[in-house]
């Protein structure tokens, strides 16, 4: 199949399949479809940043997306389980997920399936998602943790596009946050305690 091609709902996972977890399907649809709006649509040239990486969190799962002037991060909670790697969703596959995650109720499981995809199993239906095989930027050395106040940071404003871009994907996100330490460095975008979103910085001159 292709990089981001779903698989049929025959396809088995192998032995090699890493421990399954559980999150509830509105939560994963809603962390998917917030971050989906970072990616690189299109690169060719850097097929990593089409991709949704799938990280170890200490709240659970965390979704990343990046672009040349964005990156994003949103944490899906796990049920007493912990995710032990880290994945990338091919970017042809993510659109088909959000798909088949949309008005989903209850829990679907998550797996691993060798090095070819990454298994959602809801009831007697499943899909897998192709995974891509690359190095993601490090969040962690540029989006702070999901919890307390950023340090360093002031707030500032951003180009309308991006926040009407997070609005579209997330409608319910209600009051943001915007925070930068100076008017050069990126700007850390807030929404409730669950997402922060790196965008570079408007430059003006006055």
């Amino acid at each position: 199949p292709s990089a981001g091609a779903v698989m049929p709902a025959r396809t088995k996972t192998s032995k090699a399949t890493s421990t399954t977890v559980h999150v509830l399907a509105e939560s994963f649809h809603r962390a998917l479809k917030r971050v989906d709006h970072a990616r690189a649509r299109g690169n060719d040239s850097r097929p990593v940043l089409t991709t949704v990486c799938i990280e170890p969190d200490i709240q659970g799962l965390a979704l990343l997306t990046a672009d040349n002037y964005r990156l994003a991060r949103a944490v899906v909670p796990l049920i007493e389980e912990k995710w032990i790697e880290r994945v990338l969703l091919a970017s042809d596959g993510i659109p088909i997920l959000l798909a088949w995650l949309k008005g989903r109720e209850g829990m679907v499981a998550v797996s691993r399936s060798g090095d070819r995809a990454l298994i959602f199993e809801a009831g007697v239906e499943r899909i897998a998602v192709a995974l891509l095989d690359g190095t993601f930027p490090n969040a962690a050395e540029k989006i702070p943790a999901l919890s307390g106040p950023p340090d360093g940071y002031r707030l500032v404003a951003v180009l309308a596009r991006f926040v009407r871009d997070l609005l579209r994907a997330d409608p319910e996100s209600g009051i943001l946050h915007f925070w930068t330490k100076g008017p050069l460095d990126p700007v850390l975008v807030e929404s409730g305690d669950d997402y922060r979103e790196v965008v570079m910085p408007v430059r003006t001159s006055i």
